[in-house]
């Protein structure tokens, strides 16, 4: 009995040990992507090249507002590809020595869409709307077009209360202020050029004047992120995240790019 009692213990120990092990390889083989939610349909694209590439390997997608993400990262998340649509918070996670490497990736433009039956026929009309949608100023979907707004605010004193009258949603994310768009939800909406493809059959885009063009451009960064204590010998992980960002900065990641209205420069 005693034989049999410690047979049986040294068989449970090299199971959990062996689950143990695989489970730590299949760790080093998942990527792990923080992705800005604007960007859903390219990083859909290259996922599907990259599994093409390596099958054997997981991807464990986030789509979130790049805040959002950045907060994850610093409480832990486990290291991966971070891409945002505000550079400040590639910055801040560098100061926590939380990034690896990063680059500008691409350029977005916040877009003004209206409905099709809207009377407003140009930006200069935007109070005509019966309702308006808009990300809030801590989301970058939020604080381009925002300061958009700011800028007309400083040419007329009651803009900005004018305006403020009209809003009916300040969003948390891209994601959500289209889906907002796509229910037909608001008659005016501030929203990524690259969403105009879903938009596009009950909205009209209403061109911006070219005085504040500048203050529509978006950049998009990319990043590898990773954990404080992470060890160099860690070089599985390290080898799984560093092929799938070079594969977003490839000439097939530039395309991926490219089909969903971003410019690549």
């Amino acid at each position: 009995m005693v034989l049999a009692s410690i047979l049986s213990s040294i068989l449970v120990s090299i199971f959990v040990s062996a689950c143990q092990s695989n489970e730590s390889h299949l760790n080093e083989q998942r990527v792990y992507l923080y992705i800005a939610s604007s960007l859903e349909n390219s990083v859909r694209c290259l996922n599907q090249s990259y599994q093409k590439l390596y099958p054997q390997r997981q991807i464990v997608l986030s789509l979130l507002g790049s805040q959002t993400a950045r907060l994850q990262i610093e409480r832990g998340a486990p290291a991966g590809i971070f891409i945002s649509a505000d550079y400040k918070h590639i910055q801040s996670l560098k100061k926590q020595g939380l990034i690896a490497q990063n680059q500008r990736l691409a350029y977005n433009q916040i877009a003004l869409f209206t409905k099709k039956t809207s009377q407003v026929q140009n930006f200069n009309e935007l109070l005509k709307t019966k309702s308006l949608g808009i990300g809030a100023r801590n989301v970058p979907v939020g604080h381009y077009a925002w300061a958009i707004l700011d800028a007309e605010s400083k040419k007329d004193p009651n803009y900005r209360a004018n305006i403020e009258k009209l809003i009916l949603s300040q969003d948390l994310s891209a994601r959500s202020l289209k889906a907002r768009a796509i229910r037909s939800e608001v008659e005016s909406i501030f929203l990524y050029q690259s969403d105009y493809k879903q938009v596009q059959a009950m909205y009209r885009q209403v061109d911006l004047p070219k005085t504040i063009q500048d203050l529509s451009q978006v950049k998009l960064y990319i990043a590898l992120t990773q954990d404080k204590a992470q060890q160099e010998a860690d070089q599985v992980s390290i080898k799984v995240k560093q092929d799938w960002y070079n594969l977003m900065l490839s000439k097939l990641g530039q395309q991926c790019l490219k089909e969903q209205g971003l410019i690549v420069k």
